[in-house]
């Protein structure tokens, strides 16, 4: 019988969630990491702890943020009120959150009242009909701060560049307002032996040919573990080039634009510029290319401290 899909690793991280969250004194936090790294699987894992060993403890309302119009961020929200018994501590009933401003605003109504508010893919707000959104949270943020509301909130994003804009750049109407940040990075070589040992995958060589392929991406895991199962490997030949082929290179395959998609939201418009210009000029090195990165990126005044820097050199690199 195929094992069900549990949560792995990512203990300091719980802990050190929970334990803020618990503290019942208000929070502006971020968690980020790139796509399918974990960031909502945490805060499910967190909220399912709380309500196992607290039933009376800190409540959390997550909204996943749509790259689309107010109105239709709005409907989102309401739907998730409706979806747990939340929308009485609102201020107003909730079918009136209709706009940005009335969002944000019941989102202050939440903080103050104990909830903890969680709104992934934040990045979405750096941009298009959504900016606006984060100059309104500011003045709910800073109210809440000063009130020190009992509740929090605590933003998800993929897209590292605009989550640097977002909270990092002195121009950001959310600039210097975190107080904890985690950023989540593939899973480790102990959680990954875990998860085989988990799923029944103990031979040592299956495991390190699945962190081969996957590396410690978990939901590219979760996916091979529900469709395919870690104890199975029918044909050890030409098994990982089917796997590759599967979930990768066909027309149909779950994860086929995942690269390039990554990069694209990323680099955004100098994606295919900064293509275009290693494509002219083959056969160079890694600093070069890093070099036509730094180039089309300029380096901006940059107030955070060397450990932000570094991150953000990682990025460029």
């Amino acid at each position: 019988m195929q094992a069900p899909w549990s949560f792995y690793g990512r203990r300091e991280e719980l802990g050190s969630l929970l334990e803020i969250m618990r503290r019942r004194s208000w929070f502006f936090g971020a968690i980020r990491g790139r796509r399918r790294i974990g960031k909502t699987a945490l805060i499910q894992q967190a909220l399912k702890t709380i309500a196992e060993d607290e039933p009376g403890g800190p409540r959390i309302l997550l909204v996943r943020i749509p790259d689309s119009s107010p109105a239709d961020f709005a409907a989102v929200f309401r739907s998730a009120l409706g979806e747990t018994d939340l929308a009485a501590t609102t201020t107003g009933p909730a079918d009136r959150i209709r706009d940005l401003p009335a969002l944000a605003a019941a989102v202050g109504s939440l903080c103050s009242r104990g909830i903890a508010v969680v709104f992934d893919e934040f990045q979405v707000c750096h941009r298009g009909p959504l900016s606006g959104f984060p100059s309104l949270l500011q003045e709910q943020v800073d109210r809440l701060q000063d009130h020190d509301a009992a509740g929090g909130l605590i933003v998800l994003g993929s897209v590292q560049t605009e989550m640097e804009a977002l909270l990092h750049d002195r121009r950001a109407p959310l600039f210097g307002r975190t107080t904890f940040e985690l950023t989540l990075g593939p899973w480790d070589l102990p959680t990954i032996f875990e998860v085989c040992r988990a799923h029944g995958a103990h031979d040592p060589a299956r495991c390190l040919t699945l962190w081969t392929l996957f590396g410690g991406v978990p939901k590219y895991w979760r996916h091979f573990a529900e469709t395919d199962r870690l104890d199975a490997v029918p044909d050890w030949e030409s098994w990982a080039q089917q796997v590759c082929e599967r979930l990768f290179l066909r027309s149909a395959s779950p994860l086929r634009e995942e690269g390039e998609g990554l990069l694209a939201r990323e680099l955004r418009r100098n994606y295919l510029a900064i293509l275009r210009t290693l494509a002219e000029r083959p056969g160079g090195t890694a600093r070069r290319a890093a070099g036509v990165v730094a180039r089309t990126l300029p380096e901006r005044d940059d107030p955070r401290p060397a450990a932000g820097r570094e991150e953000a050199a990682d990025l460029r690199r």
